[in-house]
């Protein structure tokens, strides 16, 4: 079974993969596009002042990768979100200015979010 995060820098550290991801070969830029085309709840969070937007299903699982997160059949945000909650101490909730912010970030990755209804949690990384 895989692991939970335990605390904010596993969080950071899942963050900074896929996000490396989408500059990076072909499959990894593909799979993290796919997470954040399909994701329900995500982390937020800026990067030179522009907004990302990670899912939980992702970044939920300690020291994920997109070869760990493909064999992890039992990946379930139901079991990520209130791990993620208690590690950076705020609630998921639906948040119209951060919809705004995913749609543009969905734009400048060039994918078409499918049609979830979505929730973030504000994470800043400071």
């Amino acid at each position: 079974m895989t692991k939970m995060i335990k605390n904010i820098d596993e969080l950071r550290s899942n963050l900074l993969v896929l996000d490396n991801y989408l500059s990076k070969d072909e499959e990894e830029e593909k799979f993290a596009k796919n997470l954040v085309r399909r994701g329900i709840c995500f982390v937020a969070y800026k990067i030179n002042s522009e907004w990302r937007f990670a899912p939980s299903r992702f970044i939920g699982y300690a020291n994920n990768s997109m070869s760990i997160h493909k064999g992890n059949y039992e990946k379930d945000g139901r079991k990520t979100n209130p791990v993620i909650s208690r590690v950076i101490k705020r609630e998921l909730k639906m948040d119209d200015s951060l919809e705004e912010e995913y749609f543009r970030y969905c734009r400048f990755l060039g994918i078409e979010p499918c049609n979830n209804k979505r929730k973030y949690w504000k994470l800043d990384l400071k």
